[in-house]
């Protein structure tokens, strides 16, 4: 069998053509890489210091209650407030489970535009920033939000009837 020129170029370029579709599908999975990634944190503005540290308010979850700076709340009929936020002030809230259950933590204070619902598995924990700024608050007025794990909703081993309900003040 004679392996004439024309044979030898569609094998060239055969290899060429597939090396070089190889080369473009491998360079673009690194152009996609920066989407996937959250962009970095812009520099601080120059002449200026770095912003202060966020304070860190921790929040733990058991079964079934929450407990806070403020104390522990374990009714669901007469929760208490677990912890306060001043107005305005920027605050990092720590979720800590520290329970072999996992929980849900639900607010109206964290619901705008939309309810969110933030998981904790078992001994895990969850970090949200939040700043409150309610006008009503501003007017000398606090405002309590209902603080709330609604896993097994409607069943016996419901958290919120079993005393998971708890209270967020916000503080002029």
């Amino acid at each position: 069998m004679q392996v004439t020129n024309a044979k030898k170029w569609a094998v060239f370029v055969g290899i060429v053509g597939g090396l070089a579709l190889g080369a473009v599908l491998f360079l673009g999975q690194w152009s996609y890489a920066p989407y996937h990634q959250p962009p970095p944190p812009p520099p601080p503005p120059s002449g200026q210091e770095q912003e202060e540290e966020v304070p860190e308010i921790v929040i733990r979850l058991g079964n079934f209650f929450f407990e806070g700076p403020e104390g522990r709340s374990d009714s669901a009929e007469e929760p208490k407030v677990v912890v306060k936020l001043k107005n305005g002030q920027r605050y990092k809230l720590v979720f800590e489970n520290v329970s072999a259950t996992p929980h849900q933590v639900i607010s109206p204070l964290f619901a705008a535009p939309e309810e969110k619902i933030f998981s904790v598995e078992p001994n895990g924990r969850v970090e949200i920033e939040i700043t409150p700024g309610f006008l009503t608050v501003e007017d000398g007025f606090p405002l309590q939000f209902d603080l709330s794990c609604h896993v097994g909703q409607g069943s016996a081993f419901d958290h919120f009837k079993q005393g998971m309900r708890a209270l967020i003040e916000v503080i002029p």
